[in-house]
């Protein structure tokens, strides 16, 4: 049933349809828990393809037969949801499956989701902290906590917070959590962008913030790894080596205003100034970006 879960998920994400016909034909029995990695995949393609009464028809059949088992209770969960189901119903499902197994880590996390759009934030990382103790070998809830922390803060992004009683508690707190994410999960591009961004901010270990976004960049950090490395550099007074990182992240997300402006800071520094005007220029036309006025300051400058 594994393997069988494992090819049908491949196929669902190119062929939907093509997928629920290659579950069929493997004639198994849904509602056999052995199998519930399988109907896991087919009630959520089956979601997909808007066919909703019938992935509930399946989660509900596989809780008639085995009422004791939770991911059954979490497949039936996520039907509801994508059905728009009652809410209530798909809060009883969830807490069920902790009920029946305390240290289950996915419905933990997803009461820790439920929580925090409900804006329970305290209830949330404490279920996220609940999965993370269950399954420490998976980064995700440990995330979700950091990501969940962000939104309690005030006055701008989790890097911007250098003010308040309340913010520096969460600011340690987040710091906290990133150093013990990435002691366990080294190769946590997110993870390592945003603290390598937070000691940026903070002016202090500019060194190993460059070591955390080169190794961002190496794992599959994407565009905004790129970019923070870029700007890494430039703060670390090296803006040769920004250019590289920071071209890279414009290659793949064109029309960043911030990677621009890094950009052309770092152009202007190296003596290219109608490359550096572009730039500017074009973080400009974009507005509304955090570096904007001082955008403005190093266009004017540089002058026309």
């Amino acid at each position: 049933e594994w393997a069988l879960s494992k090819q049908a998920s491949i196929l669902a994400s190119a062929n939907p349809d093509g997928a629920i016909e290659f579950i069929d034909e493997a004639d198994l029995d849904l509602a056999d828990p052995r199998a519930s990695e399988v109907l896991a995949v087919y009630t959520e393609t089956l979601s997909r393809l808007g066919r909703h009464a019938e992935a509930l028809e399946h989660s509900r059949a596989a809780l008639a037969r085995n009422d004791r088992y939770p991911p059954f209770y979490e497949i039936h969960a996520k039907a509801l949801e994508a059905a728009g189901g009652d809410d209530d119903e798909i809060q009883r499902a969830l807490e069920r499956a902790v009920e029946i197994a305390p240290r289950w880590p996915s419905a933990l996390s997803a009461l820790g989701d439920r929580a925090a759009q409900a804006g329970d934030i305290d209830e949330a990382l404490r279920l996220y902290d609940r999965a993370n103790a269950a399954a420490p070998q998976e980064p995700e809830s440990a995330w979700s906590a950091i990501q969940r922390l962000a939104s309690r803060a005030e006055g701008g992004p989790i890097e911007e917070m250098t003010q308040g009683d309340v913010q520096g508690k969460t600011n340690a707190d987040i710091d906290l959590r990133l150093e013990r994410l990435l002691s366990r999960h080294g190769t946590h591009a997110d993870a390592a962008v945003l603290l390598a961004r937070r000691l940026t901010v903070q002016g202090v270990n500019l060194e190993r913030a460059r070591s955390l976004a080169q190794r961002a960049v190496v794992f599959g950090g994407g565009a905004e790894a790129a970019s923070t490395l870029g700007w890494i550099h430039l703060e670390r007074g090296d803006p040769e080596a920004a250019i590289a990182p920071l071209r890279r992240s414009l290659r793949m997300v064109p029309d960043s205003p911030t990677t621009q402006f890094h950009l052309g800071r770092a152009l202007a520094q190296t003596g290219d100034q109608d490359g550096a005007r572009a730039q500017l220029n074009a973080a400009l036309a974009s507005g509304g970006f955090p570096e904007e006025s001082e955008a403005r300051a190093e266009l004017a400058r540089l002058g026309s």
